[in-house]
């Protein structure tokens, strides 16, 4: 934490028990301001393990199947040949929508989950390789996999996440997209600037969910953490999927 101005919070569990839990730096580096536990972060692209589950979770309610197609679901959707473990295991050979955004989006506010499939329908020519040909890591089928959580359960994604698993596990300082960052608990984004640091704004990107846009504290992690492996949120065999 000296030596490389580590701004953070350290947990280290072992057996079922946090045996040491600590706060470096500040939550404020400009105005040194500490740094608390119970703060919240933004955990970018961590943030795909909760849409991993929601997605597993539906498969245990019988709503969907991980060989079912995605186009099942939306019919119009030209790729008819990607399946929902495709989109989970990041073998779909689509395209980045970050990039197709910036190439094609001409609004204001960047797509939300639901438009990122509209996105891919008018700009996508071909996949990148045949699905399950390959390995491909890509934040688009992630996000296209919330849309179909919501599409399925009725409810936004945030409220699948409370019903299911936020609320029964006590993960109060976990909170689900953008605007989680005026919550006071929630650590604002800082980067070092010459000898000091700047107040970063919001991705442009971070309409969309499922890629990204959980927030939350290292002991909410850890308790998410300890549920999935003693199999309190899910069974064992959709943990060990």
């Amino acid at each position: 934490a000296k030596v490389n101005r580590f701004q953070g919070v350290a947990l280290v569990a072992y057996k079922n028990q946090i045996i040491f839990e600590k706060a470096y730096g500040y939550s404020d580096p400009v105005s040194k301001i500490p740094l608390k536990l119970d703060q919240s972060f933004e955990l970018a692209s961590v943030s795909k393990q909760f849409t991993a589950a929601s997605v597993l979770k539906l498969v245990e309610l019988g709503k969907l199947s991980l060989n079912d197609k995605f186009a099942d679901f939306y019919p119009n959707f030209k790729f008819k040949e990607i399946t929902i473990k495709h989109l989970l295991k990041h073998s779909t050979g689509l395209w980045d929508y970050m990039n197709m955004t910036e190439a094609y989006w001409k609004e204001e506010k960047a797509p939300n989950q639901v438009e990122v499939i509209g996105l891919l329908d008018k700009h996508q020519t071909s996949l990148s390789f045949a699905p399950g040909q390959r390995f491909e890591y890509n934040n688009t089928n992630y996000a296209l996999l919330v849309s179909l959580i919501e599409k399925l359960s009725g409810v936004s994604y945030r409220a699948f996440l409370q019903t299911h698993f936020l609320q029964d596990l006590c993960l109060d300082n976990t909170y689900v997209g953008v605007e989680s960052r005026q919550k006071p608990n929630v650590v604002a984004v800082y980067q070092p600037y010459g000898r000091s640091f700047i107040n970063l704004p919001p991705s442009f990107h971070n309409q969309a969910l499922g890629d990204k846009g959980i927030h939350a504290t290292a002991d909410d992690l850890w308790r998410w953490f300890k549920a999935l492996k003693n199999y309190k949120s899910l069974t064992q065999s959709s943990v060990e999927k």
